[in-house]
């Protein structure tokens, strides 16, 4: 059998279709999980909001900038079909597909359909994209577009290229940066026109109106001050960006194995004139300027923002591989190993939970905490997102919300200063970030040696340390009732001494 260099639109569709079954089978068991950290905190009930009031400025969280294209879209699913879990993953697993389908698009245009089926099965179970796949947030969306986008450009199709960059600023205000690259790119390529430099310029335009309505409603173009200040300016400080370079290269070139693939594509440049001409100047244009922007700004280095620079990254290392190597694909399992073995196994480094399937065994540990809490109707001392899990019904972990007394982290001093006003209550203790066991193979132990990286992890981060359930019951007089644990992963409930 033959196979074809191409698809035709109608063979897409179909590969549409086997995408998303392929999608809802990998993530079947997710349909019903309850809302995870960024979902719970922020993006449903923003899009509650949405879908109750018809006002894209969210009144039950605090608003901040971002647009609200995605929220529409589950807010639209919801009216549909009603607001359920299933509805949300599945809407979310959709939004997957057409990010899949624009990763096979662009492979398919730099080096075929063995290229293009190639890059959308390497980016399908690459951990970060695997694990956002079926939760509500903005990166994968915005992802989705701004790829789709770069396939259009790279065919001189400028309009439906502004159009998808301004849907893409309409998910997430960060596309933006794919925008800045693209006009960047056109502006040197030799055949630029003054027309497609105005008509590629129009999604910028589309952000500004929407911040401008953000200011008009809320008096600040981000949305309040605290975004401002945790995102704009206390980011902007030397040590916090020399430390959120290493991370973001790290991001597009490392996390989870990429290696297995970016150090054959750079030992593939070689004659390197003949390697480059051959590739579209967007994509580096666009990786690299994601890598800058976000070590610029951004208060938290979440991987999941690197999205679209990282499904860049791996269609381009396949196309470079490919140019130089003919049995290309024999490479291929065993990058899927490796991102297999990452989706399953925490690597020896930080990392968020949302990053690979570890957000499951999260969300499982905290489900049964709150069963527990909820038969012993106990006040509870916890911080986020534990605070929301508990007391918000519609997220899934309680039934009736419980009584919260909230700390700003779990560190013993917010544990001490909550437990002396609160005698009796009972402590939900889990830890916020991944705490990996120390080990040579940890980075984080070579660059606790430079003040730059110090001084970004102080400012930047709020792991509690090495603080265990034993510590806060020695330290507090409580005792430990309950404990699980999944993997790395868990979470302890103590009882402190009191009437109750």
């Amino acid at each position: 059998m033959e196979i074809p260099q191409q698809l035709t639109r109608r063979g897409k569709l179909g590969l549409f279709a086997v995408l998303l079954a392929a999608l809802i089978a990998a993530h079947w068991s997710d349909l019903r999980l309850p809302y995870f950290w960024d979902e719970a905190g922020y993006f449903i009930p923003a899009a509650l909001d949405l879908s109750t009031t018809g006002d894209p400025i969210p009144h039950s969280v605090i608003p901040i900038p971002h647009p609200p294209l995605v929220a529409a879209s589950l807010a639209i699913a919801w009216h549909v079909f009603g607001f359920s879990f299933p509805v949300t993953r599945l809407t979310m697993l959709c939004w997957a597909a057409l990010a899949l389908l624009a990763v096979y698009a662009l492979g398919e245009l730099l080096g075929g359909f063995r290229l293009g089926l190639a890059a959308c099965v390497c980016v399908f179970l690459y951990p970060v994209f695997f694990a956002q796949s079926a939760l509500a947030q903005l990166d994968l969306p915005a992802a989705a577009l701004s790829v789709w986008a770069l396939v259009f450009y790279l065919q001189r199709r400028f309009l439906p290229t502004a159009l998808l960059l301004s849907a893409a600023v309409l998910c997430k205000e960060s596309a933006v940066v794919g925008v800045a690259a693209i006009v960047l790119a056109e502006f040197f390529a030799p055949a630029r026109r003054r027309l497609s430099l105005a008509i590629l310029a129009t999604p910028a335009v589309v952000l500004a109106a929407w911040l401008l309505f953000v200011y008009v409603r809320t008096g600040n173009v981000l949305g309040n001050s605290e975004f401002v200040r945790f995102n704009v300016t206390a980011a902007l400080a030397p040590s916090r960006f020399m430390a959120a370079l290493l991370h973001r290269i790290w991001d597009v070139a490392g996390h989870f194995f990429l290696f297995f693939l970016t150090i054959p594509a750079a030992l593939s440049l070689r004659p390197v004139r003949a390697r480059i001409s051959r590739i579209p100047v967007a994509l580096g244009i666009t990786i690299v300027s994601y890598v800058l922007a976000f070590s610029l700004f951004g208060g938290s280095v979440l991987a999941r923002y690197m999205l679209p620079a990282v499904v860049l990254m791996i269609v381009l290392c396949l196309c470079l591989i490919s140019m130089r190597w003919r049995y290309w694909w024999a490479l291929l399992p065993v990058v899927l190993g490796a991102f297999l073995i990452g989706l399953l196994i925490p690597p020896p480094y930080h990392y968020a939970y949302e990053e690979n399937l570890a957000y499951r065994d999260f969300i499982a540990i905290h489900r049964q905490a709150a069963d527990v809490l909820s038969r012993e109707h106990a006040e509870v001392i916890t911080t986020w997102p534990a605070t929301d899990e508990l007391s918000k019904p519609f997220l899934g972990y309680v039934k009736t919300g419980l009584t919260i007394v909230a700390v700003p982290d779990l560190s013993l001093d917010s544990i001490q200063s909550a437990a002396r006003l609160c005698r009796g209550c009972a402590i939900l203790f889990f830890p916020t970030q991944y705490e990996p066991p120390d080990s040579i193979l940890r980075p984080g132990a070579f660059l606790r040696r430079f003040e730059f990286w110090r001084k970004a992890q102080q400012q930047f981060e709020t792991r509690p340390g090495t603080l265990t359930p034993e510590a806060v019951a020695a330290s507090t007089g409580a005792q430990i009732t309950w404990r699980m644990q999944q993997g790395p992963l868990y979470a302890a409930i103590l009882r402190l001494p009191g009437t109750q």
